[in-house]
């Protein structure tokens, strides 16, 4: 198998030939002081992998078919380049088991504390959150209050169904430009490690600010 292999933003990258995927470049530092630095290549998402196209299947099974392929990566690839690794969706509704992971410190060749994600003996530098749509509109998906159950809702027909809808998958274009950066200054760190529903409350606060932005932008497409 052929690899491809190049520095990018100072950091050495070994993926397969024929690929193309989005990707984050993540600080992540060693140990409970976080004294050995080093980096990390985060699969946000996939549009070819080694050959295969998979820019046309659902978001749920491009994120399948990532974790597969950085375990080959992983595998295969030499010890000397960075490690590559999916990204973990979380839904919106578990949004505080992220946050429980969050600290403040001093990590090495920063002067000031970093917001940092901790993960066993490693902290991953935190800048915000990606939110992805990963159902087409006018579909949504809704809890139901009395089966606690989720079920599938068409805002413009009104339908409701527990099965999925086929023509709700979002491919990888959609869920591309209808996706958020929302990012967390050092301001607003002290409310999100609160992990109560002010959390909540700056998660709509920026949903109710963008969506209206993000909507025009489509709307004129």
């Amino acid at each position: 198998k052929q690899w491809y292999q190049r520095r990018v933003r100072g950091v050495q990258v070994e993926l397969p030939r024929d690929t193309i995927v989005e990707a984050q470049i993540a600080e992540v530092f060693q140990g409970e002081t976080g004294g050995m630095r080093t980096h990390c290549i985060v699969l946000t998402d996939g549009i070819v992998l080694g050959g295969q196209e998979i820019y046309q299947k659902p978001y749920s099974e491009r994120q399948i078919l990532l974790e597969k392929f950085c375990q080959t990566v992983r595998k295969e690839s030499y010890r000397r380049w960075q490690e590559v690794v999916p990204v973990r969706p979380v839904r919106v509704e578990n949004f505080h088991s992220v946050t429980s992971g969050l600290v403040v410190q001093h990590v090495k060749g920063h002067s000031a504390p970093r917001l940092a994600h901790c993960m066993k003996d490693k902290r991953m530098l935190v800048h915000g959150m990606l939110l992805i749509r990963h159902i087409k509109e006018p579909w949504n998906m809704e809890l139901s209050n009395k089966l606690k159950k989720f079920y599938f809702f068409n805002a413009k027909t009104r339908e409701s169904q527990y099965q999925w809808p086929a023509e709700a998958a979002a491919d990888f274009s959609y869920t591309r430009t209808s996706s958020l950066v929302w990012p967390w200054t050092p301001s607003m760190w002290t409310q999100i490690l609160q992990r109560d529903p002010v959390t909540d409350k700056l998660l709509e606060s920026f949903l109710n600010r963008v969506q209206p932005v993000k909507q025009k932008t489509v709307d004129q497409r």
